[in-house]
C-alpha cells in the first residue's frame, strides 16, 4: 500500500512535529513600559518571544504581557521599527520592546 506525501505531512502535523508546533526562541531584549495614567515608568531587562505574529514579553517576575496576532488592531497597535516593536493598547501603556539590547542614547 503506498502513502501519500500528504497524508504523510499532515500525521507529523497533528502530532506535534513540524513548524506549525514549533516552540519560538525566548530572547533578552530591553524594556521601556510608560502608562498612560499618573504612575511612574519602568525600564529593564526583559525575555521576548515570538510565533506567527503571537508575542510574549516578560519584564522579571511582576510583568507578563501578551499580544495574540488576532488582537492585533483591535484591543493594541503594533509598530515595528528598526531597533524592535512598540506595542499600545490605548487608554493604559505602551511597552517598548528593544530586541538589541539597551538603547545608547
Amino acid at each position: 500500500m503506498r502513502i501519500s506525501i500528504m497524508t504523510t505531512v499532515m500525521a507529523l502535523v497533528l502530532n506535534g512535529i513540524g513548524p506549525e508546533r514549533s516552540a519560538a526562541e525566548i530572547v533578552k531584549a530591553y524594556c521601556t513600559l510608560t502608562w498612560e495614567e499618573h504612575k511612574p515608568g519602568e525600564k529593564g531587562d526583559c525575555d521576548f518571544r515570538q510565533a506567527f505574529g503571537n508575542v510574549q514579553v516578560w519584564m522579571g517576575q511582576r510583568w507578563l504581557f501578551d499580544f495574540p496576532d488576532s488582537e492585533r488592531g483591535r484591543s493594541y497597535l503594533r509598530e515595528n521599527t528598526k531597533t524592535g516593536i512598540i506595542f499600545t493598547r490605548k487608554g493604559q501603556y505602551t511597552l517598548k520592546v528593544n530586541q538589541s539590547g539597551r538603547p545608547t542614547n
